[in-house]
């Protein structure tokens, strides 16, 4: 297609899943059961590594429990800052998206258009990193940001999968 002109509002869980989706890296069956085999090798590696020191007399009885308890206190509030991190982003991305409305956007062979209720972006394919699917929208992705657009806003006759190949090609010929 030469253009596509689509109208559309944004769901919050949809900008969510596009937001996250560029951050997981691991997506076959294969690098998840080899980092899964990894994470157990590390596991025996450290047990074993306190198993000799405490046999060589190095370590106090308490000091691998303390060691132990240290790493998951550090590990647990890691995690929690991770989680309440995405939280803050996401309630603020979340807002953003319901003051914008509902969304115009031209993709043409030499720019992107997208126009909302308080703004309107203007972007050279150059801007843009990478075309990404989910299961029902594509998502292009600029840097950290992300665009989301919904596979049912896309017109009659247009599949997402071309859709994608036409974003995909139109951004390569920019490079």
């Amino acid at each position: 297609m030469s253009s596509y002109t689509l109208r559309y509002t944004l769901a919050p869980e949809m900008q969510h899943r596009a937001m996250m989706s560029w951050a997981k890296p691991l997506r076959s069956r294969r690098q998840k059961v080899l980092r899964a085999v990894a994470g157990v090798a590390l596991w025996l590696l450290c047990v074993t590594f306190l198993v000799v020191l405490m046999q060589r007399d190095l370590l106090r009885d308490a000091t691998p429990l303390l060691l132990a308890g240290g790493f998951l206190a550090g590990l647990g509030l890691w995690w929690g800052i991770a989680r309440y991190s995405i939280a803050q982003l996401s309630g603020m991305a979340r807002e953003s998206l319901l003051r914008h409305g509902e969304l115009n956007a031209v993709f043409a062979p030499d720019h992107v258009v997208i126009t909302s209720a308080l703004s309107t972006s203007t972007m050279d394919w150059r801007c843009f990193d990478a075309v990404t699917a989910l299961p029902d929208a594509s998502v292009l992705r600029a840097g950290a940001l992300v665009y989301a657009i919904p596979d049912a806003a896309l017109p009659a006759g247009s599949t997402p999968e071309g859709f994608r190949a036409d974003l995909t090609r139109w951004m390569e010929a920019a490079r």
